[in-house]
């Protein structure tokens, strides 16, 4: 699966700089949902947002409204239904900025028909609702996680729109502009598509010490002097990170199974290091430095573990 790793392999991803926007990261319990903010049309709002995020304001907050075929909305009750009030005063609106209540966007809630009352409340459109336009802004869509949203959004819920069932917000963060966290999705085996043979497996873990953590796993085989060679690390993360750096070793054997027999592994902890970027669901930068050379490869996940499967993004 890792061959030739002293041959530099470099057709990195240009990432364009029109893509740099603020990104938010709601880690819940139906999924990911990460969200793209518009910091140029609406500035008030998005602020507004990234500040509460910041202060791990949603974290342990539940979608406690849900409208199918209409919106979901959260930021105001904790999971065990206790109000969770503002820190902020309200903001100014920014309606009409050519942003449109269209399915996938998020806006925030008002208090009545004041267009300048939102405070911690925010919604995310699961329809086409521009007639919301004139009083609610817009200012961010959904980038990925639709699927989250679509299952929230078809809960069973109460005659005042409260689901049976709400979803918690684990936790809430901010992501680098433009740039795009590691997910369970991630998890699978990742190849080169126009050089066979390169390739690793990864799997992305609960830190079992700390929730605010993940634990990205990654491994693979080679073969050097007619010998298996296992080649693996573990990082923790935190969530949100869209990159990290593996302290890889590697574990070798004479043939196919020795590599895991006790008294015929010889271990090399100090192999190199892999570094990873994604840059969507299903396509990531791969860097390794080693004693052995260096290698960039641009891989993409061809194997999918059940309920972890990439959607489409726009």
């Amino acid at each position: 699966m890792m061959r030739s790793l002293t041959v530099a392999f470099a057709a990195c991803l240009t990432v364009s700089s029109a893509a740099a926007a603020p990104r938010v990261l709601f880690d819940t319990e139906a999924g990911p949902i990460l969200l793209e903010l518009d910091d140029v049309r609406a500035p008030r709002n998005t602020a507004n947002l990234l500040r509460y995020v910041n202060d791990g304001f949603y974290d342990g907050l539940i979608f406690h409204r849900s409208i199918r075929d209409f919106v979901i909305q959260a930021g105001r009750f904790d999971q065990n239904g206790q109000l969770r009030l503002p820190t902020y005063s309200a903001i100014a609106g920014e309606p009409r900025n050519g942003l449109s209540n269209r399915y996938g966007t998020i806006a925030m809630a008002l208090s009545g028909s004041n267009v300048n009352s939102a405070r911690s409340e925010f919604f995310i459109n699961t329809a086409d609702n521009t007639s919301l336009d004139g009083s609610f802004t817009v200012f961010g869509r959904v980038v990925y996680g639709m699927g989250a949203v679509e299952d929230i959004d078809e809960r069973r819920t109460t005659g005042d729109d409260a689901p049976f069932r709400p979803v918690l917000i684990t936790r809430a963060v901010q992501v680098a502009d433009g740039a795009f966290p590691i997910l369970d999705a991630h998890s699978g085996s990742w190849f080169d598509p126009a050089n066979s043979g390169r390739g690793i497996v990864l799997e992305i873990a609960s830190d079992p010490e700390d929730a605010t953590r993940r634990i990205l796993i990654a491994y693979g085989y080679d073969y050097r002097d007619g010998a298996q060679v296992w080649v693996n690390g573990a990082q923790p993360f935190a969530v949100g990170d869209h990159e990290v750096t593996v302290a890889m070793q590697t574990a070798s054997g004479a043939d196919f199974g020795s590599a895991f027999a006790p008294g015929a592994v010889l271990f090399d902890t100090e192999w190199g290091s892999l570094h990873i970027r994604f840059s969507s669901c299903d396509l990531g930068t791969f860097t390794y430095t080693s004693r052995f050379g260096d290698s960039t490869q641009q891989l993409t996940r061809i194997t999918t573990p059940p309920g972890r499967g990439c959607e489409a993004t726009e």
